[in-house]
């Protein structure tokens, strides 16, 4: 039983390490500096689902997935980041849903149809003020 569970434990480091290598360098980084190994396979899924990678700006923290939803802040300007995710998104031959795209001086919410998955990708960007931007990626039946 306690050999099993050590393979078990081995197998899932190994793969934790395969899925880490793939980031971004800008997240390899923040992977390093002690992101949870969980996050790093979650970042590599979650972009294989969106089609939509992390953006290689600035410096990336706060990362979290769960519930089907990616969360970080980048420091970036707002522009940028928004221009980013127009940009990746149609990269990825997905369409947005202007309808449903609402922008401020200091948010944005954009939803992009065509993903795989067949869930719409809706990305909510927020200035923080002081160069830093949340974002905010999830797969959504809308």
């Amino acid at each position: 039983m306690k050999r099993n569970l050590c393979l078990v434990i081995a197998a899932l480091a190994l793969a934790a390490l395969a899925c880490e290598a793939s980031l971004p360098e800008g997240t390899q980084a923040t992977v390093e500096a002690g992101v949870n190994q969980v996050v790093a396979a979650g970042l590599v899924e979650f972009e294989a689902q969106t089609g939509i990678p992390m953006p290689d700006m600035g410096e990336i923290s706060n990362i979290s997935v769960e519930d089907g939803a990616l969360n970080f802040q980048v420091e970036a300007e707002f522009e940028v980041v928004l221009d980013y995710y127009r940009k990746a998104a149609l990269a990825a031959a997905l369409t947005e849903r202007e309808l449903n795209t609402s922008i401020t001086e200091t948010t944005a919410s954009l939803v992009f149809d065509g993903s795989d998955t067949g869930k719409a990708v809706v990305v909510q960007i927020v200035d923080l003020g002081d160069g830093k931007v949340n974002v905010s990626v999830r797969l959504e039946d809308l």
